[in-house]
């Protein structure tokens, strides 16, 4: 059943149009692949699954939505000095408030968001001192330490290796298994081959879609 709904979706980025009138399902329990050029608006589809850029015309169901996003991060500065374990655990956060700590059962997800992407060597390790890599994979793992219903991944694997880019594969379809929402971004072929579902834009219009053997 879908999750996440699209219902003729307009949106804008920097004053220019880069969704016109987007409709398009995404289901819990699958891996769906956003493709296309550069500038036909997939990032900005995602960004509207998100929250983060509003919608001008059309209607995003669920209104109300716990979904995780990864991009391409930003790099820390040097001037806040956050450690790998406190930049994931920053995950827990957003159900929680501001004067409570985490718990047990928060703490025991966030030691096993960081094992999961590899990172145990690296938990006290200030953000700037790591590489670009290493960051995405802190990115990574922040978000799976969310727990959130739908985990976004706009071409997360760009900075990452050839083995950390087929372990986010892997992470992927483990959460889509676990029944969430999962939305891949890519221009990478085998991931277009290996999802279950695929949207694919132009122009910001939605161009093709398919389900099973993309």
């Amino acid at each position: 059943m879908p999750a996440l709904t699209l219902s003729d979706v307009w949106a804008s980025r920097g004053g220019n149009p880069a969704l016109c009138g987007v409709s398009a399902q995404f289901i819990s329990g699958e891996v769906t692949l956003v493709a296309g050029a550069n500038g036909s608006g997939k990032s900005t589809l995602v960004g509207v699954l998100a929250g983060v850029i509003p919608v001008e015309r059309g209607r995003v169901e669920p209104v109300r939505r716990n979904i995780a996003l990864v991009g391409q991060g930003v790099r820390a500065s040097a001037q806040v000095p956050v450690t790998v374990h406190a930049a994931v655990s920053m995950g827990r956060w957003r159900e929680k408030p501001w004067w409570r700590g985490l718990d047990r059962e928060d703490r025991r997800i966030v030691d096993e968001a960081i094992a999961r992407l590899g990172l145990d060597e690296l938990k006290s390790r200030p953000l700037e001192t790591l590489s670009g890599g290493q960051f995405q994979r802190v990115l990574i793992a922040r978000a799976l330490a969310q727990q959130a219903d739908a985990l976004l991944l706009d071409e997360a694997a760009t900075a990452l290796d050839g083995q950390a880019a087929e372990s986010l594969d892997s992470i992927a379809r483990e959460q889509a298994r676990e029944g969430r929402t999962v939305v891949v971004v890519s221009h990478d072929e085998r991931d277009i081959a290996r999802a279950d579902r695929l949207i694919r834009l132009d122009a910001g219009r939605v161009v093709a879609t398919a389900a099973d053997a993309v």
